[in-house]
């Protein structure tokens, strides 16, 4: 009777924690996208536009790419491809949010720190770039981006990608 006591247990387990590996993979898969950050943030910020793409997970890393636009002449702050490496990953359980620590490898920005955490709401596809955990007790975090999944963009993305027509990070253009 013991033994099959014991094979339950281990089979429940084993259940839960496949659904749980299941659920997080599903949900970080949805990472992938275009972000665009809502004008109340803009007008706090005092920029005109700020964008951030986050493609396909190749190679440990994301390929991403940030534009960022002032309001002064229109002038780019930011116009930078990078590659965008997520570690942590812990789920905070506050709105289904993940926060990662994030390193953002070749960006070349005054603006954005290289190390910075993100903070991804799964079901409202918003992203927060700031630079305190929220595990942490000090409320002074800078937050440098918010966010939401542009699905418009993101969908013309998807099926680009399925014509495979790519970028990678080192090989995008500056067309300006």
């Amino acid at each position: 009777m013991k033994p099959l006591i014991i094979v339950s247990i281990l089979l429940i387990i084993l259940i839960i924690g496949s659904y749980k590996y299941g659920k997080r993979s599903s949900e970080i898969s949805m990472l992938h996208g275009f972000y665009e950050a809502n004008s109340e943030f803009c007008n706090e910020a005092c920029i005109k536009s700020f964008t951030l793409y986050i493609g396909d997970y190749c190679n440990g890393s994301y390929n991403t790419y940030l534009l960022m636009i002032g309001n002064e002449d229109e002038k780019i702050l930011i116009n930078s491809p990078s590659a965008m490496s997520l570690s942590g990953g812990w789920f905070t359980n506050e709105d289904d949010c993940y926060e990662f620590n994030t390193c953002f490898s070749n960006l070349e920005s005054e603006l954005i720190p290289k190390n910075i955490i993100l903070k991804f709401y799964t079901k409202s596809g918003k992203i927060i770039l700031c630079s305190h955990s929220s595990k942490q007790t000090d409320d002074s975090a800078t937050v440098y981006g918010c966010l939401f999944k542009n699905c418009i963009l993101t969908e013309i993305d998807i099926i680009k990608n399925k014509n495979n027509l790519h970028f990678e990070v080192n090989k995008v253009q500056d067309i300006a």
